[in-house]
């Protein structure tokens, strides 16, 4: 791999058949394919990966994947997304240790001698220099957070478990799996029910006692209310709130019942907002676009997502 080009914007990696580039803060996207026609002129196969690393809080970023292709198409509509999203955490859980680890040598040497901490010897870890290159010109070795962070300083390291803990970091922000996972609940209480219904049939036709035994153990389902919240408009003001009395006063319209209103805009299926509130920055998004991967919206592509929060960044 070779650096080809790097400025305040990110930077542009080459490699043999593709290409691989940052688009500050947070994007990265590439390809191993050079081109989308084949030799005999029809569409050649073409995939990517485009990753958005968003930090949140120190010692903490989310990222949110996308698989764009024009291959197996089929196969996409046929394989569920939880299936696809399985695959894909295992690939993060094997780094996710490392990169932990890592974060705080970096801390400890000091960000300034990041390189000290670790060793980048080959063509592939240009990308590594070359982005912590960008982080040192351009943000002095420090994201913009919204509190101070004068020191830099990382929360405990966290164990094991926590860091491949997958149920808050991806299924419940994920439609696909945790739909899911609430189908193999379901499908376990039911199994369980059956099985008391078994043995009860069972000891019913033996005349047994075994049947009080069996119905002690089994397993007692209870109904959650769902949870019903606020709905806000575009400014932030509340708009509807479904637990105020009917006949009542609307409560909605007190001034306390608001939210901030950021400028956000939908693009690639993603939706991005500026979480500044003051009004220089309003229109920011209509001066500055979020970067924009044409293949996504292609359509004869089709494109898996993803969501992580790892103990990183």
């Amino acid at each position: 791999m070779e650096i080809e080009h790097a400025d305040v914007h990110g930077f542009l990696s080459k490699m043999k058949g593709g290409s691989i580039r940052f688009v500050a803060p947070c994007t990265f996207h590439g390809t191993p394919a050079s081109t989308k026609v084949a030799a005999g002129g029809e569409a050649a196969v073409w995939f990517m990966l485009v990753a958005l690393i968003i930090p949140v809080a120190p010692g903490r970023s989310r990222v949110i994947w996308a698989f764009p292709r024009n291959a197996g198409v089929w196969l996409h509509k046929l394989i569920p997304r939880w299936f696809f999203h399985s695959v894909t955490n295992r690939v993060i859980d094997s780094d996710v240790g490392l990169m932990h680890v890592e974060e705080r040598k970096f801390a400890a040497a000091g960000l300034e001698n990041w390189h000290r901490s670790c060793y980048v010897p080959t063509s592939s870890d240009g990308m590594v220099v070359a982005f912590r290159d960008w982080f040192r010109k351009h943000c002095n070795h420090q994201v913009g957070w919204g509190a101070p962070q004068p020191d830099h300083q990382l929360p405990p390291s966290s164990t094991k478990d926590h860091l491949l803990e997958r149920y808050w970091s991806h299924v419940a922000q994920c439609t696909s799996c945790s739909a899911a996972l609430r189908s193999m609940r379901l499908l376990e209480v039911a199994l369980q029910v059956m099985s008391v219904s078994v043995i009860g049939s069972l000891a019913v036709a033996k005349g047994s006692s075994l049947l009080t035994s069996v119905v002690q153990r089994a397993v007692v389902v209870t109904a959650a209310c769902a949870y019903h919240g606020w709905c806000f408009d575009g400014a932030g003001a509340c708009a509807f709130i479904p637990q105020a009395p009917a006949l009542g006063p609307p409560v909605h319209e007190n001034s306390r019942a608001c939210v901030a209103s950021y400028p956000c805009v939908v693009q690639n299926k993603i939706l991005w907002f500026y979480p500044r509130t003051e009004a220089e920055h309003r229109d920011v998004l209509r001066r500055k676009r979020p970067p924009y991967i044409k293949e996504i919206d292609d359509p004869s592509f089709v494109t898996a997502y993803g969501i992580r929060d790892l103990c990183y960044g």
